[in-house]
């Protein structure tokens, strides 16, 4: 019972896998499901953030952060807003991995525990949606430019209006829960804080993560990548891996792929798609996840705005619409004194709330 309360999005993921087995017979092409360049980087990016966490440049910048903000309000939109613009450029998986375990690290270290599950659920938003804009933001943008050829600049073009409203969403957000909050505490410079930083950890954290940012730019290959990241941080980082995440991953891959090789599925799906390219990856996303969506539904269609923007803003609702959300989750759970139930409620109700706003822009700009 301990190991499932722990782990319940891994035993959630393993049922979903095992049940879809019984539809589809456990074959060689299982392999094909599973997207070993996303598992090496999320590995990889994991020791990176354990590395970097080890050498102490983590509570280092904490301190740096406190001593610019003022008050709550500015920390948490910093802790927001982070991964937002970060996620354009180094997905939002690695914008997660990055900014989820350093905000509930600030949030600790102010005493703020009832903040934690708000801004961990719109920092997740915050990354599902900051990446957006770019190709490069997410594995189902970088799909659907190159399945349907399209130039970078008709790309941003199209994401933007979707971008700036989620921008303003996540901030609305942000100064709502910290109103609610009340807290009237002031941060103070704490520059009496002694931080020691592991130089050479630092180094070797920060060539491994440079290499993974290559992977992402697609300038290096996936494997060469995790081979040096497994020679560069060599030691006891990897012990503190979280390779229940990457089994999670696994299974959901193995989910997704059978849910999509159901004849009876396929054809529901090949008629509701010929009426809402967009509505159907929405929902779609819910089921299957998002970047599976993209590339089971590219078939159908040639209306790639609507699949775009349907799988971006179909990553909102469910935590397996983005399976990026699984990570800002798995940080939560393992979090002290997590509440799974009321982080449930909370996500939920964001993402239902997020969803509803970007559904009426598009009704009304379509």
């Amino acid at each position: 019972m301990k190991f499932i309360k722990q782990e319940i999005v891994l035993v959630i993921s393993f049922i979903f896998a095992l049940v879809s087995c019984f539809f589809v017979t456990p074959s060689k092409a299982y392999i094909d499901y599973i997207d070993f360049r996303t598992l090496a980087l999320l590995f990889s990016l994991m020791a990176v953030v354990v590395g970097l966490t080890e050498s102490g440049v983590t509570d280092k910048a904490s301190n740096f952060l406190m001593g610019k903000c003022k008050n709550l309000t500015s920390v948490f939109l910093v802790l927001v807003l982070l991964p937002f613009f970060a996620a354009m450029i180094v997905t939002n998986d690695v914008a997660l991995i990055t900014f989820v375990p350093f905000g509930i690290g600030v949030m600790n270290s102010l005493k703020q525990k009832k903040t934690i599950i708000p801004l961990v659920v719109i920092q997740t938003i915050a990354a599902n949606m900051g990446s957006v804009l770019t190709p490069i933001g997410n594995p189902q943008n970088l799909y659907i430019q190159s399945n349907y050829n399209l130039s970078a600049s008709s790309f941003v073009i199209t994401m933007l209006p979707v971008w700036i409203i989620s921008l303003i969403l996540v901030v609305v957000m942000s100064l709502v829960v910290c109103r609610i909050n009340k807290s009237k505490i002031t941060i103070t410079n704490n520059n009496n804080g002694i931080f020691s930083v592991s130089k050479i950890t630092l180094v070797r954290s920060l060539l491994a993560l440079v290499m993974c940012i290559l992977t992402v730019f697609h300038v290096v290959d996936y494997k060469i990548t995790l081979m040096a990241v497994i020679v560069i941080l060599f030691g006891k980082i990897f012990l503190k891996v979280d390779y229940a995440l990457l089994v999670t991953f696994v299974c959901f891959f193995i989910f997704s792929g059978n849910v999509a090789q159901i004849s009876q599925v396929r054809e529901f799906i090949t008629g509701f798609v010929q009426k809402s390219s967009f509505v159907s990856s929405l929902l779609l996303s819910q089921v299957i996840s998002n970047v599976p969506a993209a590339v089971f539904l590219s078939s159908f269609t040639e209306d790639w705005k609507g699949l775009l923007m349907g799988v971006d803003v179909g990553g909102l609702g469910t935590p397996v619409a983005s399976l990026a959300s699984l990570i800002s989750m798995k940080f939560y759970i393992k979090a002290e004194g997590a509440d799974v139930k009321k982080y449930m409620l909370v996500f939920t109700s964001l993402n239902l709330i997020g969803i509803a706003v970007l559904c009426l822009f598009r009704i009304l700009v379509p």
